[in-house]
């Protein structure tokens, strides 16, 4: 299975601050960003219990995925 990790690029121009920003992609089924970019890792066979598959699981887990 593959995770990608996307990377985007955001003006406030309502200065709403990066939290509300971050829950606004996180929450919404339709984003409209002008500008990506991405990374592939192969996670390997998809079990249920994966720590990844996680509301609460920590940034750190997903950012292993990556280091290289």
């Amino acid at each position: 299975m593959k995770m990608y990790k996307i990377t985007a690029y955001c003006i406030d121009f309502d200065n709403d601050g990066a939290e509300l920003i971050k829950n606004m992609l996180e929450n919404h089924k339709y984003i409209h960003m002008f500008k990506f970019a991405s990374e592939e890792a192969d996670i390997g066979e998809w079990k249920d219990d994966n720590i990844l598959n996680f509301n609460d699981t920590p940034i750190e887990e997903f950012e292993k995925c990556f280091k290289s």
